[in-house]
């Protein structure tokens, strides 16, 4: 997809040579708030088929949970200031061959507020020993957040706790979201929001039809035939397009900021791939699995592994305070908005048995591409860890969730 595939180049050249600072983010959380743009219409939205967009997405309490931030919320526990007390509240809820418990895992992110949280940090930037382990665990996400892991398990109970970053990105001209491509993780985990906010669409998977794969071979077909502008031009198209079918989408309030031209609309897109309103719908819903290799040298390959479909989105707004909890093998993709820190915190459960993580595309070349995953040094470590404290020390602590 053109639009991502830029953003990711960007996101990895910003990793490696990053130079973001404290002040920048205070210009950017504390400017004048910027009215959302107003826009009657979106020249490439048409109306959906209902029978297409509100059917039944199949998402149940036990697959996601969230817990709104509520002000007269209590801690109930103290809360986790240094590595230690980390390790000692999560490890011993993991043992080998079970699974923990949702309420546990949402206990130990209550007492995990911003002020622990930078407690955390400030003890972690005072560790040498500590901060070159963390950085040998830690990378530029391909999704474009930096992923710090700051704690995991041995191999036979690996569980993780993870900081997620998405630092503001205010070059990308005309780039008013951060989209992630749909994926499936292989583990449940929690989280909690701490900065910002996203958009979480979340999606039930099913076994592709001979429909829906027939559709897709006619696509990728056509596809082949194109030079690689055009393609991914159109590939980018279609996801907008099938974003801009969900009217509660974040996506929206920023659409008709685009350039005319950014994006085919319906009709050409129907006219360039020769398919018909029925066609077009089933294209909505059919991907390509694609699962990733290991990632050895800070870029990894992907390997095909066959068609699957999915729901329409459910959309969940998630903001700054709140608390989820995700279960495999819900897909779900993340929203959010360029000009913000976005932070959250995680803890992974043990992975699944058979279970693999896996990235859904319509890309049938997927194969071809080569995934830059750069593995933190120690310094770039530092680097954001002390400007990320100053963030959390800059903010009220958050409203704590029930």
């Amino acid at each position: 997809m053109k639009t991502m595939v830029k953003y990711l180049l960007f996101s990895v050249l910003f990793c490696t040579t990053w130079s973001f600072s404290f002040s920048e983010f205070q210009s950017t959380v504390k400017g004048a708030k910027q009215e959302a743009p107003q826009c009657s219409d979106i020249a490439f939205v048409k109306a959906p088929h209902t029978e297409i967009y509100n059917r039944d997405a199949g998402i149940s309490s036990e697959d996601f949970s969230l817990w709104k931030a509520v002000a007269s919320a209590k801690n109930p526990k103290k809360g986790i200031n240094n590595m230690r007390e980390l390790f000692l509240a999560v490890d011993p809820i993991f043992q080998v061959g079970t699974h923990a418990n949702k309420q546990e895992l949402k206990d130990i992110l209550m007492r995990l507020d911003n002020n622990s949280l930078g407690n955390i940090i400030q003890s972690l930037l005072s560790d040498p020993l500590m901060l070159q382990e963390i950085a040998k665990r830690s990378y530029s996400h391909v999704m474009g957040f930096s992923k710090i892991v700051l704690l995991e398990g041995p191999s036979e109970r690996d569980y993780k706790v993870r900081l997620h970053i998405w630092w503001p990105k205010p070059n990308i001209y005309g780039k008013k979201l951060v989209e992630e491509d749909k994926h499936v993780h292989k583990w449940d985990f929690v989280s909690r929001m701490i900065t910002g906010s996203f958009e979480d669409q979340l999606y039930t998977l099913y076994p592709s039809t001979p429909e829906e794969e027939k559709v897709f071979h006619k696509f990728t077909e056509q596809l082949s035939n194109m030079e690689s502008v055009e393609r991914e031009k159109i590939i980018s198209s279609v996801q907008v397009l099938e974003i801009s079918f969900l009217p509660q989408s974040i996506s929206n309030t920023y659409l008709c900021e685009e350039a005319p031209g950014t994006y085919y609309s319906k009709e050409i897109l129907q006219k360039k791939l020769s398919l018909n309103d029925q066609e077009f719908d089933l294209l909505f819903r059919v991907h390509k699995k694609y699962v990733t290799l290991p990632n050895k040298t800070g870029k990894y390959g992907l390997a095909a592994i066959g068609l699957e479909s999915v729901s329409p989105a459910t959309i969940v707004d998630v903001e700054a305070g709140d608390m989820y909890y995700h279960r495999n093998p819900i897909a779900h993709r993340l929203l959010s908005r360029a000009d913000q820190i976005t932070s959250t915190l995680i803890i992974t459960d043990l992975p699944i048995a058979e279970k693999q993580p896996y990235i859904l595309m319509r890309s049938d070349t997927g194969e071809d591409e080569t995934k830059n995953a750069p593995v933190m040094k120690v310094a770039e470590l530092k680097r954001q860890l002390e400007d990320y404290l100053k963030v959390l020390r800059s903010l009220a602590a958050p409203n704590r969730p029930k």
